[in-house]
This record gives structure tokens, C-alpha cells and sequence, in this order.
């Protein structure tokens, strides 16, 4: 009866395991299309442009290595459950605990970050497509001419993509002095009527990112509590059958 168990045990985890394969298979291809926005998805190296973000900038990438570490982190798992390997279940634990606290860190700071983004949509963003946009040679520095350059970039092509022209609308770039014409031509529907604002828009489009994003994180949590839990259960047994 314990022998049963102990198979059980095993198969449980194996099978956890390739979930959690898949899921960083699913992880991989998350960023990749964070990454390059194939489809309707818009790069979101344009929406770090346009929010000039370090952390998004990086985050498809950092999506995609997480990705690659879990399938590395399944190998281990189903390694130390074939072979009933204790030490093997000890490194896969440890590095199963890792990556859910640095889940759960993570999640901490997009909640944290989320609030900041729509206060920065609502104030910087809006204050720089009335004075910077456009503004690609007439910086303080260098520094800002190519910060001004990729969120001038950025925008036009959000704008574009998502037929929305600024913030709150073709108010936002009065008074810009960069502008050849104000307003611009992409804020002008083909009747020559100004387009809406991208405020909402945008909101529903950072909100299917972090709807997707967290929707895997939280999956592969899950799986990562039941497999902790299934390897120190197979750990304790391993050898007592002998």
C-alpha cells in the first residue's frame, strides 16, 4: 500500500512537472509576442517608449527567461521524481521556492506600478506631447534629443495603431511649438474631425498585457505550490520501501 503511494507520488509530480513545462513554453511565447506585437498586439517596446519605462523595456525579456529557467526547473523535477533522486528533489524545491517568492515579488511591484502608470499617462505623458513632442534636436543633451525622439515615435505609432490621438485628445498638443501644423494630421479622422483621446484605449491596452501576464503567473504559481508540496512529500519517502 505504501509502494502505491509512493508511485503515486511520483507520477503526480512527473505530470506537474509537464505542466509546468508547458507553462514555460506559454511564458516564451508571451514575451515573444510582447516582444515584436505580432497580430493586433502592439510592441511594448513602444509602450515603454511612450512611458519611457526601464522595466518594461525589459519586461518581454525578462518574460522569456523566465520562461527558459522554469522549462530548466521542470527538467530537474521530473528528473529527481524518475530516479527518486534526493538530492535532485532538494535543488528543484529550492529553486521552485525561488522562483515563486521573485513571482511574488514581482507581483507586488506591477500592483504598485500599475497605480503609477495612470498618473503618468494623466501628467507626464500629457505634459510632454504639449512641449516635447517632436522635440528631437533642441534638448538640454543628447540624452534627452534620443529620449524625445523614441516617445515622439512611439506615440505617433500608438496614436495610429490605435486611432486615438493624445491623451484627452487634440487638446493636448496646443501650444506645441514643434509642431509644422497643429493639430498634427493623425489626430484628423479622413472626414478632417478630430480623433478621440487614447487615454481609455491605452488603459484597456496595458490592462490585456497585465491581464495575460498575470493570468500565466498565476497558473504557474499555483503549480509550483502543488509541486513543492509533492516533492518534499516524495522526498520523505524516498527509501523507506527499501
Amino acid at each position: 500500500m505504501q509502494g502505491c503511494a509512493h508511485n503515486c507520488l511520483k507520477f503526480i509530480l512527473m505530470f506537474l512537472n509537464l505542466l509546468i513545462f508547458v507553462c514555460g513554453i506559454g511564458l516564451i511565447v508571451t514575451g515573444t509576442f510582447l516582444a515584436l506585437g505580432f497580430t493586433d498586439w502592439i510592441q511594448i517596446e513602444t509602450v515603454a517608449n511612450l512611458l519611457q519605462s526601464d522595466l518594461l523595456r525589459v519586461g518581454a525579456y525578462v518574460i522569456i527567461a523566465a520562461g527558459c529557467f522554469v522549462i530548466i526547473v521542470s527538467g530537474f523535477g521530473c528528473g529527481g521524481a524518475c530516479c527518486e533522486n534526493k538530492c535532485m528533489l532538494g535543488v528543484y524545491f529550492v529553486l521552485l521556492l525561488l522562483i515563486f517568492c521573485a513571482q511574488l515579488a514581482a507581483g507586488i511591484l506591477a500592483a504598485i506600478y500599475s497605480a503609477e502608470i495612470e498618473t503618468f499617462i494623466k501628467t507626464e505623458a500629457t505634459d510632454f506631447l504639449g512641449t516635447n513632442f517632436n522635440n528631437t534636436g533642441n534638448g538640454t543633451n543628447d540624452v534627452d534629443n534620443y529620449a524625445n525622439e523614441l516617445a515622439t515615435v512611439a506615440w505617433i505609432s500608438l496614436q495610429n495603431e490605435l486611432d486615438c490621438c493624445g491623451v484627452s485628445g487634440v487638446g493636448d498638443y496646443a501650444g506645441n511649438v514643434y509642431l509644422s501644423r497643429n493639430p498634427p494630421e493623425f489626430c484628423l479622422d479622413d472626414s478632417g474631425n478630430a480623433k478621440s483621446g487614447c487615454e481609455a484605449p491605452l488603459k484597456e491596452l496595458l490592462e490585456m498585457y497585465a491581464t495575460v501576464i498575470g493570468a500565466t503567473a498565476i497558473g504557474v504559481a499555483c503549480l509550483e505550490l502543488f509541486c513543492m508540496v509533492f516533492a518534499v512529500c516524495l522526498c520523505r519517502n524516498v527509501g523507506q520501501d527499501d
